[in-house]
């Protein structure tokens, strides 16, 4: 469970009394069903926002399944809630991202652009170490559904919406979008957007 912020807090430091953790009820010694704070909070690429929360070992190789999910409420007075078995385990809203005089930024919200689910079984010594001796390929992930509910007087299915437009981006910049040859920003010859903090980002 984790939101990826921009720009950081000085130390990727938050409020931390603008994020709950919840434990599932009936845990157990081994920490099965416990969230709690993540201690990785970013590096030079990235502020995260994060929870930590534990399954139980069953829920692999189809043996057992559980149910997860996220409530998510964009804009600056947005949250974010993660949940397990239908039950919430940890919520940010977006005073845990307030304004920073240290590190000179303003309000962060909860992003507003256009996205998409993405679910993929995906594996990082970034998170944990993993065992290679005995891991076995090919590997499955199992799911058994996905469902996807809106407010009915908040319904948006498009990548390009009035308030967030990004066709006209794209054309404008197509050679970026289309070559799969290129894979740096700097061989399309578009240059980079320009910012200084102390003036307005150029165009």
């Amino acid at each position: 469970m984790s939101f990826q912020v921009a720009p950081f807090d000085h130390q990727h430091d938050t409020i931390a009394s603008a994020m709950e953790y919840r434990n599932l009820p009936g845990g157990n010694a081994r920490g099965v069903g416990v969230t709690s704070p993540n201690t990785y909070r970013g590096g030079f690429l990235q502020q995260s926002v994060s929870a930590v929360h534990h399954v139980d070992n069953s829920v692999s190789g189809g043996r057992k399944f559980e149910t997860y999910g996220f409530e998510y409420v964009p804009g600056p007075r947005g949250y974010i809630q993660w949940y397990a078995n239908g039950i919430p385990v940890f919520k940010i809203d977006s005073r845990a991202i307030g304004p920073n005089k240290l590190s000179k930024i303003g309000q962060r919200v909860i992003s507003e652009e256009p996205m998409y689910i993405i679910m993929n079984l995906g594996f990082s010594n970034s998170f944990g170490s993993i065992d290679f001796e005995n891991i076995k390929f090919p590997a499955s992930l199992l799911i058994d559904y996905v469902r996807l509910y809106q407010h009915p007087d908040r319904i948006k299915l498009s990548c390009d919406p009035e308030d967030r437009p990004t066709s006209q981006y794209i054309m404008d910049h197509a050679l970026a979008y289309y070559n799969p040859n290129i894979t740096f920003w700097d061989q399309t010859g578009y240059g980079i957007p320009e910012y200084d903090i102390n003036s307005q980002c150029s165009k």
